[in-house]
């Protein structure tokens, strides 16, 4: 557990070097990490796809951080499903009440709404495992709202690092 703490604070503090010495996959890493943790250590990934969108290819920065997220979202996805059981005991009759009603209001695209918000989308993976919303539908809506918001931030970051760094006088070649 002590090594695995060292890791991610190690992620936290050096993401950028991360994502400068490995590239996109350094990227891909940190997202997935992110991903995979849902909240218990929150990695600022979206910061790291918004600097590199200037640096790096905009459009292989938001696939490649958005697929990473999606993959490790499937973590939170498992735990739900694994604790299932537990939560089915208590409440039973209430998981089926919110699962007619989730399928019957749209639910998928519900999950591509609240994936692309913060703080809801690291939630919705155990929400989506606890009441055994179909595997392919989550993983589906969950790559579209991290695939948008990866690319909206990474092509954000492409058109206005440049212009941030001419208000602050900031003379990096990269930001040029």
């Amino acid at each position: 557990m002590r090594n695995l703490t060292s890791f991610l604070f190690m992620a936290y503090t050096n993401g950028y070097e991360i994502v400068y010495k490995w590239g996109y996959l350094g990227l891909f890493i940190l997202t997935f990490i992110e991903g995979a943790t849902f909240s218990l250590f929150p990695l600022p990934t979206i910061f790291f796809v918004f600097t590199f969108g200037r640096i790096l290819n905009p459009f292989l920065i938001g696939s490649v951080s958005g697929l990473g997220a999606a993959i490790g979202s499937i973590f939170g996805y498992l735990l739900g499903r694994g604790s299932n059981d537990l939560v089915e005991r208590k409440y039973g009759r209430k998981l089926d009440q919110i699962r007619k009603k989730f399928e019957k209001h749209s639910g998928f695209w519900w999950l591509v709404v609240l994936g692309i918000m913060p703080v809801t989308s690291s939630f919705l993976p155990v929400f989506c495992g606890l009441i055994e919303y179909d595997f392919k539908k989550y993983f589906l809506a969950s790559l579209v709202s991290k695939l948008f918001i990866n690319s909206l931030f990474s092509y954000a970051g492409f058109y206005s690092i440049g212009w941030v760094a001419d208000i602050f006088q900031i003379n990096n070649p990269y930001l040029a």
